[in-house]
């Protein structure tokens, strides 16, 4: 009596999983097929913003610093850090340097997350073979207002 129980709920089980395959491409038909009638793209409804963040950074080095070979330094160790999936999406440069007061602007140019992302890879590497520091000190969406919390001039 239990066998014949156990094979019939062995064929209810698979009647359902049967019916349920069945159900999901036939939905899956009908909504490809409805997206088709409409021209919507699936990859055409997420809106991709490029937002620019400026960090202001204090540069900390043992010798003096040539601003480009920091400036290529930066990329590389960022590069290393966040990988190349993630550094085709964020664009981290440098568009000031004061070698007087070791303070740097460097503008990120990405999603929302790419600023995070750069500021903790600033925050963890060493530069220019370990001889330089980068200490992120304050983050903006608005260059003027960083040039004005530091009395920040060109």
């Amino acid at each position: 009596m239990s066998i014949y129980i156990a094979f019939i709920s062995l064929a209810i089980s698979l009647t359902s999983i049967v019916i349920v395959v069945i159900l999901y491409r036939d939905i899956y038909q009908a909504v490809n097929n409805l997206i088709d009638e409409l021209g919507i793209a699936l990859i055409a409804r997420k809106k991709y913003r490029r937002i620019k963040r400026y960090i202001l950074a204090k540069v900390i080095c043992k010798d003096d610093v040539d601003i480009r070979k920091l400036s290529e330094d930066v990329e590389r160790s960022v590069n290393s850090l966040l990988g190349r999936i993630l550094k085709m999406n964020c664009s981290l440069t440098i568009i000031s340097f004061r070698p007087d007061l070791n303070r740097a602007i460097f503008r990120v140019v990405g999603d929302g997350m790419c600023s995070k992302y750069c500021l903790l890879a600033l925050s963890l590497q060493h530069f220019i073979s370990e001889s330089c520091i980068i200490i992120p000190l304050k983050s903006s969406g608005l260059l003027s207002r960083l040039r004005r919390f530091t009395g920040y001039r060109k």
